[in-house]
């Protein structure tokens, strides 16, 4: 088994709490720390404006919607987190993980 599929492998077992405590290589320039620490210190508030921003206020006004965000983030192949927003800008206490869909169920068109 390729390397990189053996590592996918494994990353594909983790729970939430195994994929929040990740930490990023020492050679990446754009993160650092944990999975859990760059999203809460580094990528939380641009969402949060964007949630918060007149414009978006204004049209959930206007339009009388319910607003629903989530922060996606992907990791590798084998795993995507997401963790809602509500709309004061607050992370919810855990995100969660989207499931791999089963292969033998899947439609075909």
């Amino acid at each position: 088994m390729p390397y990189q599929l053996a590592r996918a492998n494994i990353l594909a077992k983790y729970k939430p709490t195994d994929v929040l405590a990740l930490k990023f290589a020492n050679w990446d320039k754009w993160h650092s720390g944990t999975v859990v620490s760059w999203v809460q210190e580094n990528e939380v508030s641009q969402l949060r404006n964007y949630i918060k921003s007149a414009e978006v206020q204004q049209y959930l006004e206007k339009e009388s919607l319910e607003l629903k965000a989530h922060f996606v983030v992907i990791l590798g192949s084998r795993r995507i987190l997401l963790w809602d927003m509500d709309k004061e800008g607050n992370l919810s206490a855990k995100p969660c993980l989207a499931e791999m869909p089963d292969r033998s169920n899947r439609y075909y068109s």
